[in-house]
């Protein structure tokens, strides 16, 4: 038989679970679901004119992303490979390594145009390959603050033919990146 005390009784144990609730996410917002590695954003160099265009596409965890993008404004390269005619699009992959940070590695091309023959029908050659890797921070809604890593190599470095290079680095550079989220 359900009695007026029951009743109180299970009344203030459902306040009492939403009350734990409310008290366990009032510190958290909606931009805490801004820490995904997800959506279309633009990555620029502070200081320089480098800006490349790029969207990351999550798998059903959230914390893994493939990316996409292009290089609008490229990191010039023209000293060590004079030849280079065109830069590719690039790909790579991000991993949240904590609730705010992350690593990636993206990797493109640059080409020369080239004249095809019988032997190669190819009308482009790969003069250099770069790979940026590196660390990002989410530091506000639709921000992220990171550190790079950018590696030049010539063709020859991929030693095995998959597109990766294996040997050293021609050169590389460091510093920050900053990403804004497209809206």
């Amino acid at each position: 038989m359900i009695t007026k005390k029951s009743i109180l009784a299970a009344t203030f144990a459902v306040v009492g679970a939403a009350l734990l609730v409310i008290t366990q996410t009032a510190g958290t917002t909606a931009d805490k679901q801004e820490n995904k590695l997800e959506g279309a954003w633009i990555y620029t160099i502070p200081g320089t004119p480098v800006l490349a265009t790029m969207h990351m596409s999550p798998d059903a965890s959230g914390r893994r992303a493939a990316i996409s993008g292009q290089l609008v404004v490229p990191i010039p390269a023209t000293q060590a490979f004079p030849d280079q005619e065109f830069t590719s699009d690039f790909v790579g992959e991000a991993v949240m390594t904590g609730p705010d940070t992350s690593e990636l590695t993206i990797i493109g091309y640059g080409t020369k145009k080239v004249v095809p023959t019988l032997q190669s029908p190819f009308d482009r050659q790969i003069v250099l390959i770069w790979v940026d890797s590196g660390t990002m921070k989410f530091t506000a809604s639709g921000k992220i603050e990171g550190v790079q890593h950018l590696a030049y190599y010539r063709p020859e470095a991929d030693t095995n033919g998959d597109g990766l290079p294996e040997g050293a680095a021609l050169y590389s550079l460091d510093g920050p990146a900053v990403c804004t989220r497209v809206r």
